[in-house]
């Protein structure tokens, strides 16, 4: 049988390092994609003397261009992907929104919002061509619900799931699922990286110290992933969180999908 291969973006991250795992125990090839390679090769270093099949390869994902090359190389080199999972991110900028830099605004919004996009734009024809595939995008914190002092983040995130609703439908017939993750709140660098103002780094204290009490491991997100990404898991155009009870809908699956469950909607009381 072919091994699947699996494309991860920000995969050198406390989540993406656990889901990589994950995905590499349950058989998968993993090739990961980052920006900075000294942890982008440790991350495959340690795979691969766990006897995996993974391999790295560095580029900016907000860069439309270099985004296309690496996925030309990665097809060229090791296949076309049957998965993708998209989770390079940074947290922040951190305040009222007026106050913000909008630098650091569009820094955040190339990484999330565009590195999505750009990733989604590159990988979907070739996914088409192969005839399906499963793509996985990440919600994250501030996607359903408001978020004081990180209105542009949480924005960005909720566009993220409106996404991938939407090229579910589009990709339906393509045999190409599309959905998202909430994975809960994890402490990692990422929930650390905030500037460093007075206001900023209290939040992120009490981010941290949540995690410790109230948060989940990064096992929980791949084992997310792994299920979302089961050969006989018909789920697209949902967001799924780690807090939810995924894994009793098994037999609710077709009808999820018919619905308007596990995705952004307006309730009307």
């Amino acid at each position: 049988m072919m091994q699947k291969i699996a494309l991860i973006t920000g995969a050198s991250g406390g989540i993406g390092q656990a889901i990589t795992q994950g995905l590499a125990e349950d058989g998968w090839q993993t090739v990961l994609i980052a920006r900075e390679p000294t942890k982008l090769n440790q991350t495959v270093q340690a795979l691969q003397s766990q006897g995996h099949c993974s391999v790295g390869f560095s580029a900016d994902v907000r860069d439309p261009e270099a985004v296309q090359q690496v996925v030309a190389t990665v097809i060229d080199e090791v296949g076309t992907p049957n998965a993708m999972i998209n989770l390079a991110g940074v947290l922040g900028p951190f305040g009222q929104f007026h106050d913000l830099d909008l630098d650091q605004l569009r820094l955040m919004c190339d990484t999330i919002w565009w590195g999505t996009l750009n990733l989604c734009h590159a990988v979907i024809p070739v996914m088409i061509e192969r005839g399906g595939g499963s793509i996985i995008n990440i919600a994250g914190y501030g996607a359903v619900e408001a978020s004081p002092r990180l209105a542009a983040y949480g924005a960005i995130k909720a566009a993220i799931v409106r996404l991938s609703e939407t090229l579910a439908m589009e990709l339906k017939r393509q045999k190409i699922r599309v959905n998202c993750i909430g994975p809960g709140l994890v402490a990692t660098k990422l929930s650390t990286e905030l500037e460093s103002t007075p206001e900023a780094q209290r939040f992120a204290d009490g981010m941290v110290k949540m995690a410790q009490t109230k948060g989940v491991s990064g096992q929980e997100a791949a084992k997310l992933v792994r299920w979302l990404l089961a050969e006989d898991n018909p789920l697209t155009g949902r967001l799924i969180t780690v807090h939810d009870a995924y894994e009793q809908l098994s037999s609710q699956l077709v009808e999820i999908n018919h619905s308007s469950r596990y995705t952004l909607r307006r309730i009307n009381d």
